[in-house]
């Protein structure tokens, strides 16, 4: 399942990447509506992949193994070919991983700002990803 789904996130060793964190069953799956007036991604949790179903990500009860959530979203992704779905995980303090968002740090030609350049290199073999707008970055 998991090479499944990295197949799908475009990253080869996506579940590598994300190393310990697969041992918690805290995914769910996002859908990504592009919104033009922001410029980005409207980010919904959902049970199912018609919009209309959004969910609470807060609630454990709508959680997933990370084999389950790969196997979901290459399912809805079938399903619904034009729809933009991705992985999401809920971070709690009981898993010692902490997360840090750097917004508007990226200008219009993708150069970086030099505080997200220093934090990139503070961070070596850190998880890393842009932001669903293209102008952050998320460690």
């Amino acid at each position: 399942m998991g090479a499944s789904c990295a197949h799908f996130v475009m990253t080869p060793d996506f579940t590598a990447a994300l190393g310990g964190m697969v041992s918690y069953p805290q995914f769910f799956i996002w859908r990504l509506t592009w919104n033009p007036e922001k410029g980005k991604y409207d980010k919904h949790p959902i049970h199912h992949p018609s919009v209309s179903y959004i969910m609470d990500s807060a609630d454990p009860s709508n959680w997933m193994d990370y084999p389950t959530a790969c196997a979901r979203l290459t399912e809805w992704r079938a399903l619904e070919p034009s729809g933009v779905f991705t992985l999401g995980w809920y971070l709690t303090p009981d898993t010692g991983y902490w997360f840090l968002d750097l917004d508007s740090v990226i200008d219009a030609q993708g150069n970086w700002a030099s505080k997200a350049l220093e934090w990139y290199q503070r961070l070596p073999g850190v998880a890393f990803e842009y932001s669903s707008s293209a102008r952050g970055v998320h460690f």
